[in-house]
């Protein structure tokens, strides 16, 4: 009998052990599957980002050549009527509408005549040349201008030579030809990827024609097959193979090391010309957007195959023993269907990361087709221009909550308390709306309805609750629907008001099933029409933590094929002084004859923050760091500047320390002047630390100039 329960023990500790191995095999086995698949998800988001940069750069290449086709036919037709290249060239300049444009000719002996009115061999300048002769881009630098900055030259043949007088003689001019900054362009394209971020064009023998090094000079030389076949791939892909992808004029996604630092590699081939667009990227970017949803799935994979474990030596006990439970197996099926369904969800949301983020630049794209569409009309192009602004800023604080999502997940998100105006903002979605209308027959009709619009709340997160609803009636309301759009003041008792945000639309509806669970993250319906409509599945589930973060609720409504109707109610603090700030925001404050210490490392953001200030009429005295401001503070008499606008993150000094020196100078002024961040630096936490430091503003780049201005107006007055 000794002997039989010594045998039952080693063989239940035998089992307990095999369970224990299979257990972390499995852990492992999915690790692996779930990082395979991550860095596919990645690829596919990369893929679409570069693809949608390679078609701003065609699109910029179609225009340059038709306006270099207008220009040569306005060349032709009047330059015969000036006796010399330098007169012309003054009589263009003297145009309105050529005041921002560069041009330049050519003659039959290679020298060309700039807008500058400086001129010179072309093969001095030509870095390279595509297309025909008669038709040709180039990508070049101009000696005579900044050296720093690279052109797109577009050049055409004229169809007759026109004899002119220049400074070496009578010349045959036979081309003319216009220039395109490409540091305008690089921004637009590093503007897809927050963070920096390297950008390349080459050609198909990959020859490198444009560089811009924001990370640093990754992949240096002329050739970019060359530097590639150099890298470590960790995923095992080929440098043969991806070097015969580009020439063949695909796309391509890997993940490369650099100098033992990671990064991903992501191109995209032009349809204008044989050239590629390229760009290294840093792994913590996409890692930030895409991994949070990934570790935590590992997480909980581990979590569930160690309950499986647990499961399984439970029921081995109870079997050894005789007590068999069929509860246990049910779990274990439960178990197994949640790890299924979390699976599935959390790859549905992978491959949709898309949906929140082209909302606002559908808008943008869309005010930007009517704007071209309006030349010669002011009014109507300040008018898109105003609505491109609104998105923008909505674009910007999206991202800003994609990388923070795992802030929100935690509780960690707070929420300000600042005046709001409910008209103008529910007037801001609205124009971000109509800016995805455009092609669509939609009708879109916005209501406010109370008078107490002027409250204290968040903006940003009322933005995103309101542009995420209105978002998806957009997408899921077929053309000749309509979308009603409504905000009204509920009640007011005292010093709160109470507001119902309803969206109501007559699109596809929803099932009452997938209602139960629209507010769960990752939740999509599978209707038969959902594959029409891609998204994250996480906007709703965001709308109703923020809803209920602010103290509100959020309620739907909603039959298949009649509609869906959202009424979120959020209370607010009725903002009891409006008028002073309102005047303020809406451009009524005065900085004329302020006398401003701006600190800025980076050379670009200084020149636009003095432009704007000074066109403002403030008098702006400059510093590239904390250190040099501190000095400039201390050294100059007491009360020589009225406020300070401080850049945070800087060489030798940041802000936060050069704020607390200024505090620190035992002088009357240096306690009390305002000082006023701006910053890239957005987060709450940011904002907490810059007051700490002994700041009393906080602006966020990209600034708002009125903003800017309101808030040193107001500090001033202090």
């Amino acid at each position: 009998m000794k002997n039989i329960q010594i045998h039952r023990k080693s063989v239940f500790f035998i089992v307990i052990i095999v369970i224990i191995l299979a257990i972390a095999g499995i852990i492992v086995a999915m690790n692996k599957i779930i990082d395979k698949t991550a860095y596919s998800e990645r690829q596919e988001l990369l893929e679409n980002v570069t693809a949608s940069c390679a078609d701003i750069l065609d699109y910029n290449i179609r225009g340059g050549r038709e306006r270099e086709s207008l220009f040569a036919d306005k060349v032709s037709y009047d330059m015969g009527k000036y006796d010399s290249i330098e007169e012309y060239i003054s009589a263009i300049n003297a145009r309105p509408d050529y005041v921002y444009q560069k041009y330049f000719f050519v003659d039959s002996e290679g020298r060309y005549y700039s807008c500058d009115g400086k001129s010179g061999k072309m093969s001095d300048t030509i870095y390279y040349i595509s297309s025909t002769e008669d038709e040709l881009e180039y990508l070049s630098t101009l000696p005579h201008m900044d050296s720093s900055y690279s052109y797109m030259i577009f050049r055409t043949r004229l169809p007759e030579k026109i004899t002119m007088t220049t400074v070496k003689g009578e010349a045959d001019i036979v081309y003319c030809g216009i220039l395109y900054d490409l540091s305008e362009l690089n921004e637009a394209l590093s503007g897809e990827f927050p963070g920096d971020n390297n950008t390349f064009i080459f050609d198909n023998n990959g020859a490198m024609l444009f560089k811009s090094f924001k990370l640093g000079h990754l992949l240096k030389g002329d050739n970019i097959y060359t530097k590639i076949s150099k890298c470590d791939y960790p995923y095992g892909e080929n440098p043969e193979d991806l070097q015969q992808k580009l020439k063949n004029g695909e796309s391509i996604v890997a993940a490369i090391e650099i100098n033992e630092d990671n990064y991903y590699f992501c191109s995209a081939p032009l349809e204008t010309n044989d050239w590629t667009l390229a760009f290294i990227v840093q792994t913590a970017f996409i890692d930030e957007v895409t991994g949070s949803a990934f570790a935590n799935l590992i997480l909980y994979i581990a979590g569930i195959v160690a309950a499986l474990g647990f499961v399984a030596i439970f029921a081995y006990v109870m079997i050894h023993r005789s007590l068999a439970d069929k509860r246990a197996i049910k779990e274990i099926n439960e178990l197994n269907i949640a790890l299924a369904n979390a699976t599935e969800a959390k790859t549905r949301f992978l491959s949709n990361m898309s949906h929140d983020i082209r909302t606002p630049i559908n808008g943008i794209m869309g005010m930007t087709t009517i704007a071209k569409g309006v030349e010669g009309n002011p009014e109507k192009t300040a008018d898109c221009l105003n609505k491109i602004d609104g998105a923008s800023r909505h674009l910007l604080s999206l991202i800003n909550d994609v990388l923070d999502m795992s802030r929100i997940e935690s509780g960690k998100t707070e929420i300000m308390e600042a005046p709001l105006n409910l008209a103008v903002i529910c007037d801001n979605c609205s124009n971000i709306i109509k800016g995805q209308l455009t092609g669509r027959r939609l009708n879109f009709e916005t209501r406010i309805e109370g008078e107490a619009v002027h409250v204290l709340g968040d903006e940003l997160h009322l933005r995103q609750i309101l542009i995420n609803i209105l978002g998806n009636s957009v997408k899921f309301t077929e053309d000749g629907g309509k979308i009603t759009f409504i905000c009204r003041e509920k009640e007011c008792e005292g010093e709160t008001a109470t507001f119902e945000f309803i969206i109501e639309d007559t699109g596809i509806g929803m099932s009452q099933e997938f209602l139960t669970k629209i507010f769960e993250p990752f939740s999509q319906a599978e209707n038969s029409g959902r594959t029409n409509y891609k998204g994250t599945g996480l906007g709703m589930a965001i709308t109703k933590q923020l809803t209920e973060l602010m103290g509100g609720t959020v309620r739907v409504e909603s039959e298949e094929n009649k509609g869906s109707r959202f009424t979120v109610t959020i209370p607010f603090k009725v903002d009891t002084a409006p008028a002073e700030e309102e005047a303020l925001l809406s451009g009524n404050a005065d900085i004329n004859g302020v006398r401003i210490l701006l600190v800025e490392d980076n050379e670009l953001n200084m020149e636009i923050a003095c432009e704007l200030l000074e066109d403002a009429g403030a008098k702006v005295s400059t510093a590239e760091n904390g250190k040099l401001a501190v000095d400039l503070f201390s050294n100059n008499p007491p009360m020589t500047y009225d406020v300070i606008l401080m850049d945070v993150m800087m060489p030798v000094m940041n802000g936060l320390e050069a704020t607390k020196a200024i505090r620190e100078i035992g002088r009357e002024d240096a306690k009390t002047i305002p000082v006023l961040a701006m910053t890239a630096n957005a987060f709450a936490d940011d904002i907490r630390a810059t007051a700490e430091a002994g700041m009393n503003g906080h602006l966020s780049k990209p600034i708002n100039i009125d903003e800017v201005v309101a808030m040193i107006a107001r500090e001033v007055k202090r």
